[in-house]
């Protein structure tokens, strides 16, 4: 059933994937190559229908000519009936197409070839000729002669620049209709032609010819081609025709106005695609089959190696070992043969070897089962030795606990005075240190108080020489003024000199504004340089005399701070004298604390060690008894190994290696 899903699996895969692929495929050429027939079956449609136009326009044409050489003869021109009557009877012997010759007077009376008389005064065709057209060709009429359906050819007789009347010919609407029934557009394409009005006048079925009118019972696409026709237009519209799609092709006939109208299936035009579809579809078909037996063949010949190896993974369940595959390919399937016969023989080692090492282990339980008896007894005398010696260990115990309190009492009572002791000299050296603290503030406070006078009288001294600075510059803002007063004085000259020099001095007399304006400015500023100065004269003045003060006041302070300074020194003095005391009490107190020490520690360390004993012993045993109980354990594990090896032994048996 698995190597069938695989594969069922395959198929499901490939077969849609080409199914899918070939009705794309198809669809896209049939879509393609419909589009292009199409538009081929169009182009030639309307090359037909342009042919076919061309082909009654000059079928009129000629009969047209051949009438306008017949208008300019003079057996026509002379409207000599007799000669007429003879002409048209023997141009009627040489076109025998035509139903009848015709001419027509001014009147509209006409003598005819077939000796007729006739009026042609009402029909249109007569009156467009002498209405001065240079031709005229009737819609489909009924002959007054013969009553068959003919369409007229008329042309004018001038005569002297005007009309004197018209010549013309009747033709049997079959002979024009069978340029029509005989045009065929593809396998069952028609063509038919209608007037102006939409009146049929020629068709492969006659007896539609002046009985359909499609201007009122055709088609609505039919009336529109038929609108535009009538306008000129030439084109092709889509209509339905019983059921079918089909295309019309429209257009008029120049010298009538007639509308030419061909219709064919719009099947025909995709029948060789259709064709070519179904020859598509059968390929595709034949190509889904050929591929489902290539995707059968190569699954089965996929499935073999897979089946034969489920039968050997089923034997290998069934503990046989010794089975062979051989699978040649060097492709995955065969890949996994390899790796699958490698992992059997390894199978087949690790059950031997595991055979081997089951036997060991099961003589190592039965030797390990004994050795645990033997074990367990030794235990269990231990175990009631060290019972005893315990016991008499945790009297002695209780003994040196007692003593050790004891102790304990009196060394807490030498703590207490060591604890005042320690709380004098403790004050002793925090007045020592208070009395050094001060003694060496006192001492950086003169040595600050010196530096501070030092920087006092260099500061007088830098004011001093910042006063005699400031009366240099005084002088030489003095001289600037002085300067500026003297250019003053010069540039009014050389106003003055300017002013009567005239035009020439005018230049000058300028230059000599500006130079005077610039002077007083300098003198200006200047003026105020030198108040600048008075008032930092003054102030310097101030300051030194401040600074002198304060000279004299840190003179004064640092006699104070040398005199507090000497006292801090008796002080300390007074407090090294209490402290040698203090120590020497101190050190009487400390000897005293280690002896003590001393006795509670060796009597500490006789409870330790007789608690550790008598705690050994417990714990001695306590592990003799564990050991008995282990030894127990060992056993039952002994025997636990001995069956587990026994039932491993029945397992590796189970598999076949040989």
């Amino acid at each position: 059933m698995a190597m069938k899903s695989i594969r069922a699996k395959l198929l499901l895969i490939v077969i849609p994937i080409l199914l899918v692929s070939n009705i794309g495929l198809i669809w896209f050429t049939y879509d393609r190559s419909a589009a292009y027939l199409e538009a081929n079956f169009r182009k030639d449609a309307a090359s037909q229908q342009e042919v076919l136009k061309n082909k009654i326009n000059a079928w009129l044409q000629v009969h047209l000519e051949r009438l306008q050489t017949m208008a300019g003869t003079e057996e026509i021109t002379g409207f000599d009936q007799t000669k007429q009557e003879q002409y048209l009877k023997l141009e009627q012997g040489q076109h025998p197409e035509y139903e009848m010759l015709f001419v027509a007077a001014k009147d509209g009376s006409a003598i005819t070839s077939s000796e007729a008389r006739v009026n042609v005064a009402e029909r249109a065709y007569f009156q467009a000729v002498m209405s001065g057209k240079p031709y005229a060709i009737s819609d489909l009429l009924i002959s007054k002669t013969s009553g068959n359906q003919i369409v007229v050819v008329a042309a004018p007789i001038v005569k002297n620049g005007s009309t004197v009347g018209m010549v013309g010919c009747t033709i049997p609407v079959d002979t024009m209709g069978e340029l029509v029934a005989k045009a065929k557009l593809g396998e069952r394409g028609t063509a038919f032609m209608t007037q102006a009005d939409g009146l049929m006048i020629a068709n492969r079925d006659k007896a539609t010819i002046m009985k359909q009118n499609i201007s009122q019972t055709g088609a609505t696409t039919l009336k529109e081609a038929l609108a535009r026709a009538v306008k000129g237009e030439t084109g092709v519209t889509d209509n339905t025709f019983n059921g079918e799609n089909e295309l019309i092709f429209y257009t008029t006939i120049p010298l009538t106005g007639w509308v030419l109208f061909m219709s064919a299936p719009l099947s025909e035009a995709t029948q060789q695609v259709t064709e070519l579809a179904q020859i598509s579809l059968l390929a595709a078909a034949i190509i889904l089959v050929i591929a489902i037996v290539g995707v059968y063949a190569f699954t089965t010949r996929l499935v073999r190696p897979l089946q034969k190896m489920s039968e050997l993974t089923e034997k290998v369940a069934q503990g046989d070992l010794t089975i062979q595959l051989m699978h040649r390919s060097q492709d995955e399937i065969g890949r996994l043969s390899n790796h699958f016969m490698v992992m059997i023989e390894n199978m087949r080692n690790v059950i031997g070897k595991i055979g081997g090492a089951t036997e060991q282990v099961k003589q190592s339980s039965e030797s390990l089962a004994m050795m645990s008896q033997e074990t367990k007894h030794a235990a269990d005398q231990v175990a009631l030795t060290i019972g005893e010696l315990a016991t008499g260990t945790a009297e002695t115990a209780e003994s040196v606990t007692d003593a050790t309190e004891k102790m304990n009492r009196a060394i807490t009572t030498v703590q207490e005075i060591a604890t005042f002791a320690d709380r004098v000299m403790e004050g002793s050296e925090q007045s020592k240190k208070s009395a050094a603290n001060g003694r060496s503030h006192a001492v950086e406070a003169m040595a600050k108080m010196e530096e501070l006078q030092k920087v006092t009288q260099q500061t007088s001294s830098i004011l001093e020489k910042l006063d005699g600075h400031s009366k240099e510059i005084g002088s030489i803002v003095g001289m600037i003024t002085a300067i500026a007063r003297q250019t003053n004085l010069l540039a009014l000259n050389a106003s003055i000199e300017a002013a009567r020099a005239g035009e020439q001095g005018k230049g000058f007399a300028v230059v000599a504004e500006e130079v005077r304006k610039l002077a007083n400015e300098t003198g200006n500023s200047a003026e105020q340089i030198a108040d600048l100065i008075r008032q930092t004269q003054h102030e310097s003045r101030l300051a030194v005399e401040s600074a002198t003060h304060g000279a004299k006041m840190m003179a004064e302070g640092a006699a104070v701070v040398k005199q507090a300074g000497t006292a801090f020194d008796d002080i300390a003095a007074n407090v090294d004298n209490a402290e040698q005391q203090n120590q020497q009490i101190h050190a009487a107190i400390n000897e005293l604390m280690q002896m003590s020490g001393r006795i509670l520690n060796d009597m500490e360390n006789i409870s330790a060690v007789t608690e550790e004993a008598s705690a050994g012993a417990e714990e001695v045993s306590a592990s003799s008894q564990q050991q008995a109980a282990g030894a127990n354990q060992i056993a039952a594990d002994a025997q636990t190994f001995t069956e587990l090896a026994e039932n491993l032994q029945s397992l590796v048996k189970q598999f076949k290696t040989e």
